[in-house]
């Protein structure tokens, strides 16, 4: 999870549930449905949601969730969402995820017919098929990544109280 570091924001720790929860939520968004394919994946979300919530407090709800990984992540696998800190993580993190596919629907489309030609693409030809969607920037500014819908990841955050800004400049 930690990567080497020691130190993780849950900003960066609410991320890291989305990409673990982007594969049901692309199986949910294709078959309207979530299939076993995502065991693993919901094991490790829920494992790292308990984690947020118990250990690091990073939650509303700081109580200790009375059930286990595995059954958090039976639940899960089941269409059940826990109702506690760890289930609202849960459900913020694979609605964003959820949503930023929704908002990536072409390229995916794309991607996937590419594969299904190729097998398997270079990532020059991935970033082809990527950038098609993309407005072309101007050539003196750096492309910054941004979420496609403002305030998607914002939804997640909505637990944490909001940090002070920088000081107002005095006038001259």
């Amino acid at each position: 999870i930690t990567e080497g570091r020691a130190v993780l924001t849950k900003r960066e720790l609410q991320a890291q549930l989305i990409l673990l929860l982007g594969g049901r939520a692309a199986e949910m968004n294709v078959f309207g449905e979530p299939t076993t394919r995502s065991e693993d994946d919901l094991e490790h979300a829920a494992a790292l949601a308990k984690k947020m919530v118990e250990r690091w407090a990073m939650s509303d709800n700081a109580q200790p969730s009375t059930q286990s990984v595995e059954v958090l992540a039976k639940q899960l696998a089941g269409g059940q969402m826990p109702t506690d800190g760890v289930g609202r993580l849960l459900s913020r993190a694979e609605q964003a995820a959820r949503v930023i596919l929704n908002d990536h629907a072409e390229e995916l489309d794309r991607i996937a017919d590419a594969l299904m030609e190729y097998e398997t693409l270079s990532s020059i030809q991935l970033q082809s098929l990527i950038s098609r969607a993309l407005p072309r920037p101007a050539a003196s500014r750096p492309v910054i990544a941004a979420p496609a819908r403002p305030g998607v990841y914002d939804d997640l955050a909505s637990e944490r109280p909001a940090a002070p800004g920088p000081p107002a400049a005095s006038g001259p």
